[in-house]
Protein backbone atom coordinates (compact mmCIF):
# COMPACT_ATOMS: atom_id res chain seq x y z
CA UNK A 1 0.00 0.00 0.00
CA UNK A 2 2.48 2.29 0.78
CA UNK A 3 4.89 1.95 -2.41
CA UNK A 4 1.62 2.46 -4.23
CA UNK A 5 0.73 5.74 -2.88
CA UNK A 6 4.41 6.87 -3.54
CA UNK A 7 3.65 5.66 -7.16
CA UNK A 8 0.87 7.68 -6.96
CA UNK A 9 2.37 10.82 -5.43
CA UNK A 10 5.18 11.12 -8.11
CA UNK A 11 2.78 10.61 -10.94
CA UNK A 12 0.46 13.45 -9.24
CA UNK A 13 3.96 15.63 -9.15
CA UNK A 14 5.15 15.20 -12.31
CA UNK A 15 1.74 15.99 -14.10
CA UNK A 16 1.37 19.06 -12.13
CA UNK A 17 4.81 19.95 -13.03
CA UNK A 18 4.00 19.78 -16.95
CA UNK A 19 1.01 21.46 -16.46
CA UNK A 20 1.95 24.82 -14.03
CA UNK A 21 5.49 26.25 -15.23
CA UNK A 22 7.04 28.95 -13.11
CA UNK A 23 7.10 32.09 -15.01
CA UNK A 24 10.27 33.45 -17.12
CA UNK A 25 12.01 36.65 -14.58
CA UNK A 26 12.78 39.64 -17.33
CA UNK A 27 16.56 40.63 -17.07
CA UNK A 28 17.11 44.38 -16.91
CA UNK A 29 18.63 44.29 -20.25
CA UNK A 30 15.63 42.74 -21.79
CA UNK A 31 13.70 45.48 -20.45
CA UNK A 32 16.08 47.77 -21.43
CA UNK A 33 15.76 46.57 -25.11
CA UNK A 34 11.97 46.15 -24.82
CA UNK A 35 11.86 50.00 -23.95
CA UNK A 36 14.45 50.75 -26.64
CA UNK A 37 12.18 49.15 -29.57
CA UNK A 38 9.44 51.17 -28.35
CA UNK A 39 10.81 54.33 -28.78
CA UNK A 40 12.22 53.37 -32.26
CA UNK A 41 8.15 51.79 -32.95
CA UNK A 42 6.78 55.25 -31.91
CA UNK A 43 9.46 57.19 -34.47
CA UNK A 44 9.65 54.82 -37.60
CA UNK A 45 7.20 51.73 -36.91
CA UNK A 46 10.64 49.27 -37.04
CA UNK A 47 11.29 47.59 -33.58
CA UNK A 48 14.70 46.69 -34.99
CA UNK A 49 17.77 49.14 -33.49
CA UNK A 50 18.94 51.73 -35.64
CA UNK A 51 22.31 50.66 -36.21
CA UNK A 52 21.60 47.10 -38.12
CA UNK A 53 20.87 46.56 -41.27
CA UNK A 54 16.96 45.18 -40.75
CA UNK A 55 16.23 48.54 -39.06
CA UNK A 56 16.43 49.91 -43.17
CA UNK A 57 15.30 46.34 -44.78
CA UNK A 58 11.94 46.77 -43.60
CA UNK A 59 11.23 50.07 -44.78
CA UNK A 60 12.00 48.59 -48.79
CA UNK A 61 10.49 45.15 -47.86
CA UNK A 62 7.51 45.38 -50.52
CA UNK A 63 6.72 43.47 -54.07
CA UNK A 64 5.59 44.92 -56.65
CA UNK A 65 1.62 43.99 -56.33
CA UNK A 66 1.46 46.09 -52.77
CA UNK A 67 2.88 48.73 -54.61
CA UNK A 68 0.78 48.84 -57.48
CA UNK A 69 -2.13 48.57 -55.02
CA UNK A 70 -1.54 51.11 -52.66
CA UNK A 71 -1.25 53.41 -56.34
CA UNK A 72 -4.31 52.50 -57.09
CA UNK A 73 -5.68 53.49 -53.74
CA UNK A 74 -4.12 56.70 -54.05
CA UNK A 75 -6.00 57.41 -57.52
CA UNK A 76 -9.42 56.78 -56.19
CA UNK A 77 -9.12 57.25 -52.26
CA UNK A 78 -12.69 55.35 -50.81
CA UNK A 79 -10.82 55.24 -47.47
CA UNK A 80 -7.93 55.53 -45.15
CA UNK A 81 -5.15 55.00 -46.77
CA UNK A 82 -3.40 52.87 -44.24
CA UNK A 83 -6.56 50.27 -44.28
CA UNK A 84 -4.38 49.17 -47.38
CA UNK A 85 -1.05 49.95 -45.84
CA UNK A 86 -1.59 48.17 -42.53
CA UNK A 87 1.28 47.87 -40.36
CA UNK A 88 4.10 47.45 -43.25
CA UNK A 89 4.36 51.28 -44.86
CA UNK A 90 7.16 51.77 -46.78
CA UNK A 91 9.96 54.00 -48.44
CA UNK A 92 10.17 52.19 -51.88
CA UNK A 93 7.01 53.32 -52.96
CA UNK A 94 7.32 57.38 -52.09
CA UNK A 95 11.03 57.78 -52.93
CA UNK A 96 10.52 56.40 -56.82
CA UNK A 97 7.21 58.57 -57.31
CA UNK A 98 8.82 61.27 -56.18
CA UNK A 99 11.92 60.90 -58.80
CA UNK A 100 9.17 59.75 -61.70
CA UNK A 101 7.35 63.35 -60.68
CA UNK A 102 10.47 65.27 -60.58
CA UNK A 103 11.33 64.42 -64.08
CA UNK A 104 7.89 64.05 -65.46
CA UNK A 105 6.86 67.52 -64.98
CA UNK A 106 10.10 69.38 -65.72
CA UNK A 107 9.88 67.52 -68.97
CA UNK A 108 6.47 68.54 -69.57
CA UNK A 109 7.52 72.16 -68.94
CA UNK A 110 9.80 72.03 -72.07
CA UNK A 111 7.06 70.43 -74.28
CA UNK A 112 4.61 73.08 -73.15
CA UNK A 113 7.49 75.39 -73.64
CA UNK A 114 7.83 73.86 -77.68
CA UNK A 115 4.04 73.94 -77.95
CA UNK A 116 3.62 77.18 -76.57
CA UNK A 117 6.24 78.95 -79.04
CA UNK A 118 4.93 82.21 -81.19
CA UNK A 119 6.59 84.54 -83.54
CA UNK A 120 10.29 84.15 -84.39
CA UNK A 121 10.80 82.32 -80.78
CA UNK A 122 13.69 79.71 -81.17
CA UNK A 123 12.61 77.02 -78.53
CA UNK A 124 15.38 75.40 -76.45
CA UNK A 125 15.16 72.82 -73.81
CA UNK A 126 15.79 73.98 -70.47
CA UNK A 127 16.83 71.36 -67.48
CA UNK A 128 17.71 73.58 -65.03
CA UNK A 129 14.41 73.10 -63.43
CA UNK A 130 15.18 69.52 -62.53
CA UNK A 131 17.39 70.20 -59.55
CA UNK A 132 14.37 72.76 -57.98
CA UNK A 133 11.96 69.68 -58.71
CA UNK A 134 13.55 67.51 -56.89
CA UNK A 135 14.48 69.56 -53.51
CA UNK A 136 10.81 70.99 -53.54
CA UNK A 137 9.35 67.59 -53.75
CA UNK A 138 11.61 65.36 -51.72
CA UNK A 139 11.64 68.48 -49.10
CA UNK A 140 7.41 68.50 -48.99
CA UNK A 141 7.70 64.49 -48.33
CA UNK A 142 10.06 64.48 -45.88
CA UNK A 143 9.97 67.65 -43.87
CA UNK A 144 6.24 68.19 -43.44
CA UNK A 145 5.89 64.71 -42.43
CA UNK A 146 8.30 65.54 -39.62
CA UNK A 147 6.91 67.96 -38.38
CA UNK A 148 3.47 66.72 -38.47
CA UNK A 149 4.45 63.39 -36.90
CA UNK A 150 6.46 66.47 -33.41
CA UNK A 151 2.84 68.34 -33.53
CA UNK A 152 0.71 64.78 -33.34
CA UNK A 153 3.49 63.53 -30.89
CA UNK A 154 3.62 66.69 -28.80
CA UNK A 155 -0.55 66.10 -28.51
CA UNK A 156 -0.17 63.03 -27.42
CA UNK A 157 -1.24 61.27 -30.78
CA UNK A 158 0.38 58.04 -30.90
CA UNK A 159 0.06 54.53 -32.59
CA UNK A 160 1.22 52.67 -35.89
CA UNK A 161 -0.58 54.93 -38.06
CA UNK A 162 0.86 57.75 -36.32
CA UNK A 163 4.78 57.16 -36.66
CA UNK A 164 7.20 59.05 -38.86
CA UNK A 165 7.16 56.18 -41.30
CA UNK A 166 3.68 55.32 -41.51
CA UNK A 167 3.00 59.54 -42.38
CA UNK A 168 5.69 59.49 -44.93
CA UNK A 169 4.44 56.44 -46.99
CA UNK A 170 1.46 58.44 -46.65
CA UNK A 171 2.77 61.71 -48.43
CA UNK A 172 4.57 59.78 -51.14
CA UNK A 173 1.61 57.98 -52.31
CA UNK A 174 -0.75 61.15 -52.71
CA UNK A 175 1.48 62.44 -55.19
CA UNK A 176 1.26 59.26 -57.59
CA UNK A 177 -1.78 61.47 -59.16
CA UNK A 178 0.40 64.06 -60.18
CA UNK A 179 2.88 61.65 -62.52
CA UNK A 180 0.29 61.43 -65.16
CA UNK A 181 -1.60 64.53 -64.62
CA UNK A 182 1.86 66.06 -65.32
CA UNK A 183 1.78 65.02 -68.22
CA UNK A 184 -1.62 66.12 -69.42
CA UNK A 185 -0.44 69.97 -68.42
CA UNK A 186 1.50 70.13 -71.95
CA UNK A 187 -2.07 70.65 -73.69
CA UNK A 188 -2.13 74.42 -74.76
CA UNK A 189 -4.92 75.37 -73.35
CA UNK A 190 -4.76 77.49 -70.26
CA UNK A 191 -8.43 76.50 -68.73
CA UNK A 192 -7.93 73.22 -69.33
CA UNK A 193 -4.62 72.75 -67.72
CA UNK A 194 -5.93 74.42 -64.35
CA UNK A 195 -9.00 71.88 -64.19
CA UNK A 196 -6.40 69.40 -64.35
CA UNK A 197 -4.17 70.82 -61.27
CA UNK A 198 -7.34 71.31 -59.47
CA UNK A 199 -8.87 67.43 -59.89
CA UNK A 200 -5.40 66.40 -58.92
CA UNK A 201 -5.16 68.64 -55.65
CA UNK A 202 -8.87 66.87 -54.60
CA UNK A 203 -7.65 63.34 -55.22
CA UNK A 204 -4.39 63.36 -53.74
CA UNK A 205 -5.53 65.29 -50.91
CA UNK A 206 -8.66 63.36 -50.20
CA UNK A 207 -6.13 61.14 -49.65
CA UNK A 208 -4.49 63.01 -46.96
CA UNK A 209 -7.98 64.09 -45.48
CA UNK A 210 -8.92 60.28 -44.84
CA UNK A 211 -6.04 58.89 -43.36
CA UNK A 212 -5.36 61.55 -41.00
CA UNK A 213 -8.98 62.73 -40.12
CA UNK A 214 -9.95 59.71 -38.02
CA UNK A 215 -6.71 59.58 -36.49
CA UNK A 216 -6.69 63.27 -35.03
CA UNK A 217 -10.67 63.44 -34.71
CA UNK A 218 -10.78 60.24 -32.27
CA UNK A 219 -8.78 62.00 -29.88
CA UNK A 220 -9.15 65.49 -30.04
CA UNK A 221 -12.32 66.67 -32.72
CA UNK A 222 -10.91 70.55 -32.04
CA UNK A 223 -7.65 69.73 -33.09
CA UNK A 224 -8.65 68.33 -36.06
CA UNK A 225 -9.84 70.95 -37.85
CA UNK A 226 -7.06 73.38 -37.66
CA UNK A 227 -4.46 70.29 -38.70
CA UNK A 228 -6.16 69.18 -41.25
CA UNK A 229 -6.56 72.78 -42.50
CA UNK A 230 -2.74 73.32 -42.63
CA UNK A 231 -2.38 70.26 -44.34
CA UNK A 232 -4.65 71.20 -47.12
CA UNK A 233 -3.43 74.41 -47.27
CA UNK A 234 0.23 73.30 -47.85
CA UNK A 235 -0.23 70.75 -50.26
CA UNK A 236 -2.56 72.99 -52.18
CA UNK A 237 0.19 75.38 -52.31
CA UNK A 238 2.39 72.55 -53.89
CA UNK A 239 -0.02 71.87 -56.54
CA UNK A 240 -0.58 75.55 -57.79
CA UNK A 241 3.12 76.23 -57.43
CA UNK A 242 4.13 73.47 -59.83
CA UNK A 243 1.76 75.44 -62.42
CA UNK A 244 3.11 78.67 -61.59
CA UNK A 245 6.82 77.63 -61.96
CA UNK A 246 7.02 75.04 -64.66
CA UNK A 247 4.15 76.40 -66.51
CA UNK A 248 4.65 80.26 -66.19
CA UNK A 249 2.26 82.59 -68.10
CA UNK A 250 4.57 85.10 -69.47
CA UNK A 251 7.23 82.81 -70.29
CA UNK A 252 6.87 82.66 -74.43
CA UNK A 253 5.88 86.75 -74.64
CA UNK A 254 9.09 87.50 -72.38
CA UNK A 255 11.79 85.06 -74.32
CA UNK A 256 10.17 86.43 -77.52
CA UNK A 257 10.52 89.98 -76.85
CA UNK A 258 14.42 89.37 -75.96
CA UNK A 259 15.57 86.98 -79.48
CA UNK A 260 13.32 89.54 -81.84
CA UNK A 261 16.34 91.42 -83.97
CA UNK A 262 16.99 95.17 -83.43
CA UNK A 263 17.47 97.38 -86.82
CA UNK A 264 20.29 99.20 -87.28
CA UNK A 265 19.12 102.39 -86.68
CA UNK A 266 17.91 102.37 -83.40
CA UNK A 267 21.88 102.51 -82.03
CA UNK A 268 22.74 105.71 -81.50
CA UNK A 269 25.52 107.82 -82.73
CA UNK A 270 28.96 107.08 -81.50
CA UNK A 271 30.36 110.27 -79.30
CA UNK A 272 33.34 112.60 -81.35
CA UNK A 273 36.34 111.51 -79.59
CA UNK A 274 39.41 113.89 -78.39
CA UNK A 275 42.88 113.74 -77.93
CA UNK A 276 44.83 115.57 -75.01
CA UNK A 277 48.63 116.11 -75.99
CA UNK A 278 50.76 115.97 -73.00
CA UNK A 279 53.70 118.48 -74.44
CA UNK A 280 50.98 121.07 -74.95
CA UNK A 281 48.75 120.27 -72.24
CA UNK A 282 45.72 120.74 -75.00
CA UNK A 283 42.91 119.00 -76.00
CA UNK A 284 41.88 118.96 -79.75
CA UNK A 285 39.77 117.22 -81.75
CA UNK A 286 41.56 114.36 -84.38
CA UNK A 287 41.65 115.78 -87.92
CA UNK A 288 38.51 115.61 -90.39
CA UNK A 289 39.09 114.01 -93.91
CA UNK A 290 37.09 115.74 -96.72
CA UNK A 291 35.75 113.75 -99.42
CA UNK A 292 36.62 115.35 -103.44
CA UNK A 293 33.78 115.23 -105.01
CA UNK A 294 33.20 113.27 -108.21
CA UNK A 295 32.11 115.80 -110.34
CA UNK A 296 34.56 118.68 -110.98
CA UNK A 297 33.59 122.16 -109.79
CA UNK A 298 32.22 124.28 -112.54
CA UNK A 299 34.14 127.81 -113.42
CA UNK A 300 37.14 128.49 -115.86
CA UNK A 301 39.99 126.42 -114.52
CA UNK A 302 43.58 127.16 -115.28
CA UNK A 303 44.88 126.25 -118.41
CA UNK A 304 47.15 123.52 -117.65
CA UNK A 305 50.97 123.76 -118.58
CA UNK A 306 53.14 121.31 -120.60
CA UNK A 307 56.20 122.74 -119.29
CA UNK A 308 57.44 122.48 -115.39
CA UNK A 309 58.74 126.07 -114.22
CA UNK A 310 61.94 125.73 -112.30
CA UNK A 311 63.88 128.32 -110.49
CA UNK A 312 67.15 130.42 -112.37
CA UNK A 313 69.75 128.74 -112.10
CA UNK A 314 68.72 125.51 -111.18
CA UNK A 315 69.79 122.71 -113.80
CA UNK A 316 67.40 122.66 -117.00
CA UNK A 317 65.90 125.49 -116.24
CA UNK A 318 65.07 127.88 -119.03
CA UNK A 319 66.78 130.84 -120.09
CA UNK A 320 65.30 133.83 -121.21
Amino acid sequence: MMSEEKDTVTIDMEGSSGEDELPEVASVDDVDSDEEADDNTELTGSSHRPWSFEYYQGFFDVDTDQVLSRIRHSFIPTSSFMSVVGRKPDLYGPFWICMTLALSITISGNIAALFEQTGSYAWQYDFTHLSFAITAIYSYVWVVPALLWAWLWWRGIKGKSATLLALICVYGYSLAIFVPSSMLYTIPNRPVRWLIVMLSMLLSGAVLFRTFWPLIAKKDKKLAVPTLAAILILHAALSVGFVLYFFPVGRVASTTAATTAVPATAFPALPERTFHSPTTNATHSPPTTKLIPSTPPKGNLPAPTDKLKLPAGAPGAVQN
